[in-house]
């Protein structure tokens, strides 16, 4: 866990040393006059971290606070495609701030040394980025959308990250290795037998979705679509050994079937989504929409039937994750048409939900029933007064952070909901 020295430590060296380097690195600064690349990160991530909506007026007062006076105009024209590479090198550099853990939750999760989210979202990008971040498309008209896939500690709170062309899928892109007692939650894009295989051998536990093309091979080497299996076996929920697919990954498979308005639901997205790619209607994804599948290698002395499906619902926190991302920190929204200024705000504000999260793994991450979105709503109202702080002498720093952690541990909590609990009394209930 980062201790309020060590962030200190660290901001001051992302937002100085590094991001001087980047300025120069990427072309972005030629000579050093009215603008750096310390004053121009800081001056925009501050800015942004404040009010995502902020005007050209509102970025240069915050970078005047940075120590660069510049006029709205001139720094409207310092947003440049170089100045995005020099943004992006400090976003890939900040990493570091949010690469240690904070206290785990007292929960059935403490059994595991860590218990990984992994997901990715895709924000959509200016098509004149298409070269870089291409998002598909056609021979008429291409596509553009960064792809943001994030490796998170849910208990310990650590995360990672990387940034690739949406046209990617999921499971092509590369994961960061897991300690081994780790376990990782993924959706059915990330399920491909080599790699939980490859897991299972390192020392580590997956829980995952089940995608409907995986066929079902029963110990007489039958081959079972799962809809026909479950259909015969499950009564009203399966738990048991399998062999799945032809390459042979051997798993426990757990299924559980779902209310008829949740299959309905279930399956009008997936005939609208086949008619917008155009393909054909999988029956067999329709007769799986009345399960909800996942395979794991932990077996049940370790992980009960309901604590795997509550596993499996805490993967929604890393949706909500990306889903404050884009609504708190409208990472998808600008108010300019300018392509490269569009590209700034978006690594900028990135590096602004970086920071964020390094703040709270320091102030808070310790209460284990915190709310995400009371977090989300709080850190912006400090913003000015941290960048002010952040360069003066460490009590003065730690006086801040310490009122800011007082406010975030005994106002950001989840409240206690008789009929809809939250994950965090599901999660007391199953330990």
């Amino acid at each position: 866990m980062l201790t309020l020295a060590q962030l200190q430590e660290r901001l001051q060296e992302l937002l100085r040393v590094t991001a001087r380097q980047a300025g120069r690195e990427s072309g972005f600064i030629q000579r050093e006059r009215k603008l750096n690349g310390e004053s121009f990160v800081s001056g925009l991530v501050w800015g942004w971290m404040a009010n995502p909506e902020a005007s050209l007026s509102e970025l240069s007062q915050s970078t005047a606070l940075c120590g660069a006076n510049i006029s709205p105009q001139g720094l409207a024209q310092r947003m440049t495609a170089p100045a995005a590479a020099c943004l992006r090198q400090v976003l890939e550099a900040s990493l570091e701030l949010v690469a240690s853990s904070g206290a785990g939750s007292g929960t059935f999760l403490q059994q595991f040394k860590r218990v990984y989210l992994l997901d990715s979202t895709t924000v959509v990008v200016p098509e004149a980025w298409e070269q870089i971040w291409s998002g598909g498309g056609n021979q008429h008209r291409r596509r553009a959308g960064l792809k943001l896939q994030t490796l998170w500690d849910y208990a310990g709170g650590r995360l990672h990250f990387s940034l690739h062309p949406a046209r990617h899928s999921d499971v092509a892109l590369p994961v960061a290795s897991l300690p081994p007692g780790a376990v990782c939650v993924t959706d059915s894009g990330y399920f491909e037998v080599k790699r939980l295989q490859q897991l299972h051998e390192q020392g580590s536990s997956y829980l995952t979705r089940v995608p409907s093309f995986v066929n079902f091979f029963a110990a007489t080497e039958r081959k079972w679509l799962l809809s026909q299996f479950l259909q015969q076996h499950a009564a009203p929920h399966f738990d048991g050994e399998v062999t799945l697919t032809a390459q042979g990954l051997h798993c426990r498979l757990l299924a559980q079937r779902v209310p008829e308005p949740i299959a309905a639901q279930r399956q009008a997205r997936l005939r609208q989504a086949t008619r917008r790619k155009r393909e054909p209607l999988s029956q067999e994804a329709l007769a799986l929409a009345h399960w909800t599948i996942v395979v794991t290698n932990l077996p049940p002395q370790r992980l009960t039937f309901d604590q795997a499906f509550m596993l499996l619902r805490l993967r929604w926190q890393i949706e909500l994750l990306f889903k404050l991302s884009k609504q708190h920190a409208h990472l998808e929204t600008s108010r300019s048409q300018q392509p490269d200024r569009i590209m700034c705000e978006i690594y900028a504000k990135l590096l602004g939900l970086v920071i964020q999260h390094a703040l709270l793994l320091a102030t808070c991450w310790d209460v284990p029933n915190h709310s995400l979105v009371k977090l989300a709503q709080t850190v912006p109202k400090s913003v000015f007064l941290l960048a002010v702080v952040l360069w003066a002498e460490p009590p003065q720093f730690d006086a801040l952070l310490t009122t800011l952690r007082l406010a975030l541990r005994s106002g950001c909590r989840l409240d206690t909901r008789k009929a809809q609990p939250s994950h965090f009394q599901r999660l007391l209930t199953l330990s």
